[in-house]
């Protein structure tokens, strides 16, 4: 017996995302110097080998993988910095790049 399955494919379903507006906002470029390190973040220790591992894979292939970020907000103002949600060893490895 045949599952039934979707279709028309998975990016029928992000056509239909992209459609509604309701999707993540498309990746955007910003200088280094306006992201800002996350105080609750988890991790407080960073191995030193294995930052400059990333480093050197960055400096080669850049970051891959998007650092997900939101707008620092002082009294509801945007103070044009962000603050890292995920990504900091990728931060941490691009500054050092």
């Amino acid at each position: 017996m045949r599952k039934a399955g979707l279709g028309r494919g998975l990016s029928a379903l992000m056509e239909e995302v992209a459609a509604t507006g309701h999707g993540a906002p498309p990746p955007t470029l910003l200088p280094i110097a306006c992201i800002v390190a996350n105080p609750r973040q988890p991790r407080k220790r960073f191995d030193d080998a294995a930052l400059a591992e990333l480093t050197a894979s960055v400096k080669h292939h850049g970051v891959l993988q998007p650092i997900i970020v939101r707008p620092v907000r002082v009294d509801g103002e945007d103070t044009g910095r962000f603050e890292i949600v995920a990504g900091e060893r990728r931060w941490r490895a691009a500054q050092a790049a």
